[in-house]
């Protein structure tokens, strides 16, 4: 997307017509991009974002391993329990 309103504009409209879960409207911390996330009806869930960090001297970076509370959000509503379950894996198995 090309700026944050569009990100939660597009996350609202997915998810009034989705009819599933969401999460969003919120910042990750690393990459420091604006996202907002719907379930599809299948369960898997799709990201919008926008303003996603960009390195453009790599001499200058360092890489860094965050752990998983770095992971997520800087700042965001409550992460959905089944954030991380896979539907699509459970559905072929059965």
């Amino acid at each position: 997307m090309h700026d944050p309103d569009e990100v939660g504009r597009g996350g609202n409209e997915l998810l009034s017509k989705a009819g599933r879960g969401g999460w969003g409207f919120g910042r990750h911390t690393v990459g420091s991009n604006y996202f907002y996330y719907v379930q599809d009806p299948w369960g898997s869930w799709i990201e919008y974002y926008s303003d996603m960090d960009y390195i453009d001297d790599h001499a200058q970076w360092t890489p860094t391993n965050y752990g998983p509370s770095d992971g997520m959000a800087n700042w965001a509503p409550q992460v959905p329990d089944d954030f991380i379950r896979n539907y699509e894996v459970e559905s072929e198995s059965a």
